[in-house]
């Protein structure tokens, strides 16, 4: 169950992270470290310290602070989170990686909230059970392909890279297409170290032009509720190391690869368009990972 609720989170906190798009192409870079409680966590977290760039340019968060409540034995206690998220974003290249640590962690539901989003009421003197930090990179672009003769669908190569270590931390690398939306989740279940292709699912190209937006979401999100008071709780995700698109690939109605096609997009970047071989190629190295990854 710990794990499910996680995994929720974190797909959430995208939302949380993202802002309006408000033309076919951009780019955006945003960190933040922050606490909140369960009720209305992932969707309203205050900020100890908040950063953010439209342009995608690299940005820093990092903060902390010590709060006191009541423990699980009724007893009068004090516990401290400290946190840093960091993010930077180009076209076709995300960059995120957060890190957090919780000391003396303690859960007593009858504690007062430190946050109440019904309200926008902080209570200074509150107790949050939920910390957070997080790194977010995105970019959006306008795909239009052309020359792509019985080609219906379309799906994307990310090859991506980083470190999960210690507890609670996380990444998602999540793609919608026309709101169509698939996503990678990794933690500390699928392993420590991670260099993989990734392919996403079959998007429809309509009449041939799409609205992309990828973002890479790395964070520390630890809820005291699941740990045993007294537990110190630290955990990193660093995938600084870059979410890269590395290609993509045509399909027609029965799934066989369309060649000959050119694409150009709304910002000007030259994505790149490997020839089928290397996709076929990149194609294998991802059956293999997910292989490797079913075995555990």
């Amino acid at each position: 169950m710990r794990f499910k609720l996680l995994a929720i989170s974190a797909l959430s906190l995208a939302t949380v992270f993202a802002t309006a798009q408000v033309s076919t192409f951009g780019v955006r870079s945003s960190a933040f470290v922050g606490a909140s409680n369960t009720e209305f966590f992932p969707y309203s977290i205050p900020s100890f310290d908040a950063s953010s760039n439209e342009t995608g340019a690299p940005v820093t968060a990092q903060g902390g602070q010590t709060f006191s409540g009541l423990n699980g034995n009724n007893d009068p206690d004090t516990m401290e989170f400290n946190g840093v998220g960091f993010a930077s974003a180009q076209f076709g290249s995300l960059k995120s990686s957060a890190a957090g640590e919780v000391q003396n962690s303690f859960y007593n539901s009858s504690n007062d909230w430190y946050w109440n989003s019904n309200t926008n009421e902080l209570n200074e003197d509150g107790t949050p059970d939920v910390f957070v930090s997080g790194g977010q990179a995105t970019f959006y672009d306008q795909f239009t392909y052309t020359n792509y003769g019985p080609a219906v669908t379309v799906n994307f190569f990310f090859q991506v890279s980083g470190n999960i270590s210690g507890d609670d931390a996380y990444h998602s690398l999540g793609v919608t297409v026309d709101n169509d939306f698939d996503y990678l989740f990794l933690d500390q279940f699928d392993g420590s170290s991670f260099n993989q292709t990734w392919v996403t699912k079959n998007y429809s190209i309509g009449d041939g032009t799409i609205d992309l937006n990828v973002n890479s979401l790395s964070s520390f999100s630890m809820e005291t509720q699941f740990w045993a008071d007294g537990t110190n709780v630290s955990g990193a995700a660093d995938f600084s190391s870059t979410s890269t698109l590395v290609g993509m690939q045509l399909l027609d109605g029965n799934g066989m690869v369309v060649n000959g096609w050119s694409m150009s997009s709304a910002s000007g970047t030259t994505y790149p368009v490997p020839e089928p071989t290397s996709m076929t190629l990149l194609a294998v190295a991802a059956l293999g990972a997910i292989a490797k990854k079913c075995k555990k």
